[in-house]
C-alpha cells in the first residue's frame, strides 16, 4: 500500500493524484505539461524544505 500524507494541499500518495492529473491531460497537451511541471516544482520545493529543516535539526543537537 502506498504511503499517504494529508496536508494543506489535500492527500497525496504514490499515484493518488492520477485522477486530478488526467483531467488536465483531457483538456490540452499544453495544460497537461504546465500541470506536470508545476507538480514537479512543488515536490522539489517540499523536498528542499524537508531537507533544510532536517539539516537544521541535526545542527541544533
Amino acid at each position: 500500500m502506498p504511503a499517504a500524507r494529508v496536508g494543506k494541499q489535500g492527500s497525496t500518495s504514490a499515484g493518488g493524484d492520477i485522477h486530478k492529473f488526467s483531467q488536465s491531460v483531457s483538456l490540452r497537451i499544453d495544460v497537461a505539461m504546465r500541470d506536470f511541471v508545476m507538480r514537479g516544482q512543488c515536490l522539489s520545493l517540499k523536498l528542499g524544505q524537508a531537507l533544510s529543516s532536517s539539516a537544521a535539526g541535526s545542527l541544533a543537537r
